[in-house]
């Protein structure tokens, strides 16, 4: 249950992000070098970040998961690479 909440939230986070923050976002910064880099490095590897980001205690999830909404990555992949990264934590 406690693993099925994490990325319930994280996924609430990632959405809200994606579907109400990305067009502002890309509208202010989209067009920075900077940004597409990112944006290119997420799409393609994205997977293994959230996993890293999600074993990291230091890095603050709900912030993270903005992040990844703002990304191109796929819901789907944040969705399963959130829940891999997330068994560690829910498991200790």
């Amino acid at each position: 249950l406690v693993s099925l909440g994490s990325v319930a939230g994280a996924m609430a986070n990632f959405l809200s992000a994606r579907y109400l923050l990305r067009g502002w976002v890309s509208r202010r910064w989209g067009q920075g070098r900077r940004f597409r880099a990112i944006d290119r490095a997420v799409t393609t590897d994205g997977w293994k970040l959230i996993i890293l980001t999600r074993i990291s205690p230091v890095l603050p999830h709900s912030l993270v998961s903005c992040a990844f909404g703002l990304s191109r990555i796929p819901w789907l992949r944040y969705l399963f690479a959130s829940w891999i990264g997330f068994l560690p934590l829910s498991a200790a």
